[in-house]
């Protein structure tokens, strides 16, 4: 089943938007769908896990606290 929604969005956002959904090759209603799905289940379109990453580092998560001392990096 499927339902009809009628969005208004300014000049602006509509044109954020065409450009959003033209950059992936997706519909505006796509584009719409995915990001919807994104935003309730705690995880992206593309099926990864916002925020993920592979540092390269294996003991990182362990030396957490000693990496945040050092200062992000400096």
């Amino acid at each position: 089943m499927t339902a009809t929604l009628t969005v208004r969005l300014s000049d602006d956002e509509h044109r954020k938007l065409r450009a959003y959904a033209r950059r992936r090759g997706w519909s505006l209603n796509e584009a719409l769908r995915r990001m919807i799905d994104e935003s309730t289940a705690g995880r992206a379109a593309d099926g990864l896990t916002p925020g993920l990453f592979d540092s390269g580092d294996a003991t990182l998560a362990r030396r957490v606290d000693e990496e945040l001392a050092n200062g992000f990096g400096e």
